[in-house]
C-alpha cells in the first residue's frame, strides 16, 4: 500500500507568536485611547468583541453587563479587520484571528519552533500546545519531553492532523492522577516512567518499523470506511474507491505470495 503522505504545507506568515503581537501592536497604534494597557487584556477585549459579533452587535438583557463598551467593541473590531486585509491576510477573519490565532500567544516555545520551520501547520501546533505540565500531570520539562516524542512519531507516521488531534486525546486520558497518600511523589514518579516508556516504544515502531506503520494506517482507513453512509457516495468516489481497493488488493497479493513462497 503506498504510504498517506501529509498535505504539502501552505506557508502563513500570520502563525507564530511574533506575528500575532505585531497586529496586537497595530491595533494600539490605531486605538490608544480604546485598548487596555496589558496584552492580557487586550485578548480578553478582543474575545469579548468575537462574542458580541457572533450576535450580530446585539445588546443582551440577561447576565451580568459586558465590561466593554459596545461602541468600542465594534471599533476595535473594524480596524482588527482592516489589518488583516492591509497584510495580505484575507483568508483570515477577524473570527479566526480571535479564536485561533491568538491561542498562540501561549504556546510553549518548541511548538512555535516547530510551526515556524513548517514541520506542523497552526491547528497541529494547538494541538500539540494541549501538551502542558497541568493537562498531562508532568513537569514542564516532562511536557516539553512529551510533546518531543509526540511530534516525532507524528512526522514519522506522516499523520493527519485529525489523527494528531485523535492521539493526544488518548495520552491525556491517560494522564497520572496523584496518589492521595505520602508515597504519592514515588508513584507519580514510577507511573510517568512507565509513561514515558510506551510512548518511546510507539515512536520507535514508526520510526523504525514499517509494519506498525501499515498496521496503524491500515486500521484508521477501516475507521474512516466504517463511518461512510453508503448511500452519500457518488459515482465518481464509488470508482475511485474501488480503483484504490483493487491496488490494494493486488499489492497485498504480491506481498502474500512472496512471504509464503
Amino acid at each position: 500500500m503506498t504510504r498517506r503522505r501529509r498535505r504539502e504545507r501552505v506557508a502563513d506568515s500570520l502563525a507564530s507568536p511574533q506575528a500575532v503581537r505585531s497586529v496586537l501592536n497595530s491595533l494600539i497604534r490605531e486605538l490608544p485611547t480604546d485598548i487596555p494597557s496589558s496584552e492580557r487584556d487586550l485578548v480578553r477585549m478582543l474575545r469579548a468583541a468575537s462574542h458580541c459579533e457572533r450576535r450580530n452587535w446585539a445588546q443582551s438583557i440577561r447576565g451580568r453587563p459586558s465590561r466593554y463598551d459596545r461602541a468600542r467593541l465594534q471599533r476595535l473590531w473594524n480596524v482588527l479587520s482592516e489589518e488583516l486585509a492591509r497584510i495580505d491576510r484575507a483568508s483570515v477573519s477577524p473570527r479566526t484571528f480571535t479564536e485561533h490565532y491568538l491561542r498562540l500567544l501561549a504556546c510553549p516555545a518548541d511548538v512555535a519552533s516547530a510551526l515556524g520551520d513548517g514541520r506542523i501547520n497552526l491547528f497541529e501546533a494547538l494541538q500539540l500546545s494541549r501538551i502542558t505540565p497541568k493537562s498531562a500531570g508532568l513537569t514542564s520539562p516532562g511536557a516539553s519531553k512529551l510533546r518531543s516524542r509526540v511530534l516525532a512519531a507524528h512526522l514519522a507516521s506522516q499523520a493527519s492532523a485529525r489523527q494528531l488531534y485523535e492521539r493526544i486525546n488518548d495520552l491525556l486520558d491517560r494522564k497520572v492522577k496523584p496518589a492521595s497518600d505520602a508515597r504519592s511523589d514515588e508513584l507519580v514518579s514510577t507511573a510517568l516512567s512507565d509513561d514515558f516508556e510506551v510512548i518511546d516504544a510507539e515512536t520507535e515502531a514508526y520510526l523504525s518499523d514499517p509494519g506498525a506503520l501499515f498496521a496503524d494506517q491500515l486500521r484508521q482507513i477501516s475507521i474512516e470506511l466504517a463511518r461512510i453512509d453508503s448511500d452519500a457516495i457518488t459515482d465518481a468516489e464509488s470508482s475511485s474507491l474501488f480503483d484504490l481497493l483493487d491496488q490494494l488488493y493486488l499489492r497485498s497479493s504480491r506481498i502474500a505470495r512472496r512471504t509464503n513462497d
